[in-house]
């Protein structure tokens, strides 16, 4: 009997407690003041403040997206600065165009997007590198309160591939530029032009140019450019891409550059070439280093000679007054 009223004790204890914590219990202070406590009570109402403040900044953040005040146009594309070998309208325009995601403009229309917009700068960049004149967005900063600050990494005009009566202005990597958007520098292109006679592949408008003759032409072009005080000492002007027998069967690609005096400096095969690919040919510190005694010797009647061959262990010079004759066998 005592286990069992002891039992009805502890129940009714628990029941009484949870009374308390569900609805309160009135307690007296010190001063003889009536207060009222429930833990559950107090818990509600902290959690209707917190659902209360969420959804409450949920609505006031979807009025911010939606102000004018906050819309931006990322087709309305400023460049950071002016560059004289891109007609900027131009290449808006083009940009516009080439849209096919409907990213910055839709129905004829110039898109806005708000500036809180999460995705915005990834949107952006990735609407910018659908043009081939774009090579890589840098960065899309937000200058608040409905303004873009975008810097792009831009293909720019290298030098020129004159290929059967038409030149092609291409970058550093052979890709085609429009010369509807690009123009020449005022001081000129970077290099001198490549001349081709013939190739394996031609042109595509904003594509690179992956013909085997006018990548080795761009080759020579960035050697010439990284070698810059040697090659000035010849007053290049250009370099021309010849097709030659080889002693495996077929052709293979030559070139040569050509002097302001006339002479051509027969060079070879590419200088980035691995030296398996390039069969019998010296290595293109040897080539260097016959140019330069060559210059200390002869500098001065460099135009003497009708051209010079430095592709083998012996560079070859031959006078002009000699009978012409073909390029040595690979």
């Amino acid at each position: 009997m005592a286990w069992w009223f002891g039992h009805r004790e502890r129940a009714a204890g628990a029941a009484e407690r949870n009374r308390h914590w569900l609805f309160g219990a009135r307690t007296v202070t010190g001063d003889g003041a009536a207060r009222w406590r429930s833990p559950a009570l107090i818990g509600a109402i902290c959690a209707l403040v917190v659902v209360g403040g969420w959804l409450g900044f949920r609505a006031l953040w979807r009025y911010m997206v939606d102000l004018q005040e906050f819309r931006v146009y990322p087709g309305t594309i400023e460049l950071g600065r002016t560059v004289e070998w891109l007609d900027s309208q131009a290449f808006r325009q083009d940009l516009l165009r080439r849209d096919v995601a409907g990213v910055l403009v839709r129905d004829g229309q110039l898109r806005g997007y708000s500036i809180l917009a999460p995705d915005l700068s990834r949107v952006v960049a990735r609407a910018y590198e659908q043009s081939p004149w774009v090579r890589r967005t840098l960065s899309v900063r937000r200058c608040f309160p409905n303004r873009l600050q975008v810097q792009l990494d831009l293909r720019r005009p290298y030098t020129w591939v004159e290929y059967r009566g038409h030149s092609y202005l291409v970058d550093r990597e052979g890709v085609w530029l429009d010369s509807r958007i690009y123009r020449v520098p005022a001081g000129g292109l970077r290099c001198a032009p490549i001349r081709i006679t013939q190739v394996e592949h031609q042109p595509v408008l904003g594509k690179v140019w992956d013909d085997p003759g006018v990548q080795l032409g761009l080759d020579m072009a960035r050697y010439i450019e990284a070698n810059e005080a040697l090659f000035q000492r010849f007053g290049l002007r250009g370099v021309e891409i010849r097709q030659e027998g080889s002693l495996t069967g077929g052709n293979r690609n030559c070139a040569v550059l050509m002097t302001g005096v006339g002479t051509e400096i027969r060079w070879g095969s590419s200088p980035y070439q691995s030296p398996a690919r390039a069969g019998s040919e010296v290595s293109p510190s040897t080539k260097v280093r016959a140019l330069r005694a060559i210059l200390q010797e002869h500098g001065a009647e460099l135009g003497e000679f009708e051209y010079i061959d430095v592709r083998w262990d012996r560079p070859a010079l031959k006078p002009r007054s000699a009978s012409r004759r073909p390029f040595p066998q690979v």
